[in-house]
This record gives C-alpha cells, sequence and structure tokens, in this order.
C-alpha cells in the first residue's frame, strides 16, 4: 500500500491512527477535499427573509430535527422562511412535522433543483442538522455564495468548512435549542452576518478546482503519495 486519500483532515487523524496500529507500518494518509468549488460566486446585496437547507432528505441527515429547531427560530422570527432543496425517504416525516408544528406556511420544500445560484444568492444563512455526514458539497457551495453557515459538530465535514465565530456556528449535536438561540442572534446583527459572508467566501476560496488541483499536483503526481 502506497497511501491512502480522504476527505477532511479528522479522516486523515483517525485511519492514520489505526493504519498504524493494525498493520505497523508508516503508510502516509492525506486529506484532499471533494467538495470542491469554482470559487466564490457574485451575489446580490439585499437578501430575502429566508435560510436555506440543501442535501438529500435521507436518514441520518436529521431533516426532522431541522424542522424542530427551526419551529424555535420562528417563535422569535415570525417571518423568516426555510427553505429546504433536496429529496429522500424522510420528507414526508418532515413535511408531516411541519405540519404538526404548525409551521408549514414557512417551511418549503424545494424537491431537487440542478441550479441552486439564486437560491443561495438569496438567502441569508446555510443551516443543517445533518447527523452524519464526510464532507458536504452543498456547505462549500454556499461559501462560495458569501452564506454564513450553521451546523452541527459532528463527524467529518462541518468542521473542515465551519470555523465557529467567523464563517459560521457550529454546535454540539442534538443542541437544538443552543443552534436556534445562536441563529436568531446571528441573524439580528447584520454587521456580524456581513462579516461572516464575507469569511465565507475566504473559505470557498480553499476549495475551489484551481486550488485542489494545485494539492493533487502537489501531493500526488509531482512527488508520489506523500505526507
Amino acid at each position: 500500500m502506497s497511501g491512502i486519500i480522504v476527505a477532511t483532515k479528522a479522516q486523515q487523524a483517525d485511519i492514520a491512527d489505526r493504519v498504524e496500529k493494525i498493520i505497523h507500518a508508516d503508510v502516509p494518509v492525506i486529506a484532499i477535499p471533494a467538495a470542491t468549488v469554482p470559487g466564490p460566486q457574485t451575489t446580490p446585496t439585499s437578501k430575502k427573509d429566508q435560510i436555506i437547507f440543501v442535501g438529500r432528505l435521507g436518514n441520518g441527515k436529521g431533516i426532522v430535527r431541522l424542522i424542530d429547531m427551526f419551529q424555535q427560530i420562528h417563535n422569535k422570527l415570525t417571518t423568516l422562511k426555510l427553505l429546504i432543496y433536496g429529496y429522500g425517504e424522510a420528507e414526508a416525516s418532515a413535511r408531516q412535522e411541519a405540519k404538526n408544528l404548525g409551521i408549514e406556511d414557512v417551511v418549503d420544500f424545494k424537491d431537487y433543483q440542478v441550479d441552486l445560484k439564486s437560491a443561495y444568492a438569496e438567502s441569508k444563512l446555510f443551516v443543517t442538522t445533518t447527523e452524519t455526514d464526510v464532507e458536504p458539497l452543498a456547505m462549500t457551495e454556499a461559501a462560495s455564495f458569501g452564506l454564513p453557515m450553521a451546523a452541527f459538530d459532528i463527524p467529518y465535514g462541518p468542521r473542515e468548512v465551519i470555523h465557529d465565530g467567523w464563517n459560521g456556528l457550529l454546535f454540539r449535536d442534538g443542541e437544538l435549542k443552543e443552534m436556534a438561540e445562536g441563529i436568531v442572534a446571528l441573524l439580528k446583527d447584520p454587521q456580524r452576518l456581513e462579516e461572516y459572508g464575507t469569511n465565507a467566501k475566504k473559505t470557498a476560496e480553499q476549495f475551489s478546482d484551481a486550488e485542489i488541483g494545485k494539492l493533487w499536483q502537489e501531493k500526488i503526481i509531482t512527488d508520489g503519495v506523500r505526507k
């Protein structure tokens, strides 16, 4: 085995430790992001009163608890809407939860869409309550449009993109009340929201096709697999 390539630094650390314990060999494990974007995008200065989730509506993606969390936000920001782009087996349960909580008028299920440029550009924040992920493409896409991001600090994806208090918010997994309060506070602070958005675009530069291409060139093509 000449080396192992993973998508995140957290995976890199975990797998390197396991490889050393199992096969007792110094096998290079390198992290090269898989969720690449063209680069920062042009965005309008005005935003609609909405936040956005993009992703598969499958088991493990926390869609129902996203609805539960948004209900707490809605109690404080009654005109805010949650747009959900995606499809999957958990959609019916999520729709029912929105109805049960009486917020079906402010939770808009948009199904799968190929072109999300307008959706990202017009939203104030990207939010996810997923229970598991590797490296969410939607999160890097959102960053490229200057969207602050909010997520639970789970392995392995969010921490690779979100720097808490700089370009978004990270919360302990399952802390719905804490997340809702944090998002409300951010949305009520236009200056901080703008700063996070500016920093999100800076983050997106690290995941640009050009930058990731350089990593492949440096770590794989030029010198072979190396740490």
